[in-house]
């Protein structure tokens, strides 16, 4: 009767060994589930991205060729006259058969912050008072870049 009893609590600590085991499988399981759900949206995620990459690696010449003459050129001017300006570099652009980004001011304005700054900079000057127009925005972004002193005058209508 002993021998019988040993070896039920021989096999009733392998019964429990093993549910422990199991469970802990199961909870391995459920996070491996749990890691390719995350996974398989990281994919669709970077693949979007990788094909906003590959456009932006298209348009890089002729961006780069607008950002340098519009900070070259357009610093002194009104809005009205950098808009015109802008127009007509894409137009040079495109004639030339230079790819670049599409040709409205609210994409120039974002292809200038991605180029010269960065959206944080951006937001902490409007928290230090900077207005939040184009204008100031670009002229901020002239100013932050300048090596020496010059004197930027804003004009501002009410």
């Amino acid at each position: 009767m002993g021998k019988l009893k040993e070896d039920f609590e021989v096999q009733l600590e392998g019964k429990r060994s093993l549910a422990e085991a199991t469970d802990a499988t199961r909870v391995r399981v459920s996070r491996a589930e749990e890691l390719l759900q995350g996974l398989a949206k990281e994919t669709a995620c970077w693949t979007g991205e990788s094909k906003s990459y590959d456009q932006r690696r298209l348009h890089l010449a002729g961006n780069v060729a607008q950002v340098c003459t519009f900070l070259a050129y357009a610093g002194p001017f009104n809005e009205e006259v950098r808009l015109k300006l802008r127009g007509q570099l894409g137009a040079d652009l495109a004639s030339q058969g230079v790819p670049c980004s599409p040709a409205s001011m609210a994409s120039f304005d974002d292809l200038l912050v991605s180029f010269l700054s960065d959206a944080g900079t951006v937001q902490e000057w409007g928290t230090l008072g900077l207005p939040s127009d184009a204008r100031s925005i670009q002229n901020g972004k002239f100013v932050a870049l300048l090596t020496t002193l010059c004197m930027i005058i804003f004009t501002v209508c009410y």
